[in-house]
């Protein structure tokens, strides 16, 4: 599948404290026509940026620095961003079953995958939107 221009429009907030990790992504979901929040290294700078910047959806790993970042998943649970969650630990107990608004993708992530995910968590986003529209 070609993933050039697939995310044209969106605004997708990186949470990643591996600055070489973040860059990667960052630069393939540029070339996916995507506009770049952050990355932010830090729980806190992400929560900072994301009040700051509306997102349309997220790219977090699952440890950020020392912390977990599960309550920060769930809060964009709570918000409707959708987002890829982005591990090494892919036997993550919370995570383990995946639900509407987000992925689970093992580390290291194919930059290809997280693009067709992210996409097709936006549409599917954008379809539910829709059908709760007034008609």
């Amino acid at each position: 599948m070609i993933v050039h221009k697939l995310l044209t429009g969106a605004r997708i907030l990186i949470v990643e404290d591996d600055a070489v990790q973040a860059l990667d992504i960052a630069s393939g979901l540029l070339e996916a026509g995507a506009s770049i929040i952050g990355p932010a290294a830090s729980l806190d700078e992400a929560a900072q940026l994301i009040t700051e910047q509306p997102c349309t959806a997220a790219v977090l790993d699952l440890r950020v620095g020392n912390r977990n970042a599960t309550s920060f998943a769930q809060g964009l649970l709570r918000k409707r961003i959708p987002f890829i969650l982005c591990t090494g630990y892919p036997d993550s107990a919370f995570f383990s079953s995946e639900s509407a608004g987000y992925k689970l993708v093992s580390k290291p992530v194919e930059i290809a995958l997280v693009i067709r995910e992210l996409a097709a968590l936006i549409d599917a986003g954008n379809r539910v939107g829709q059908s709760r529209a007034p008609g």
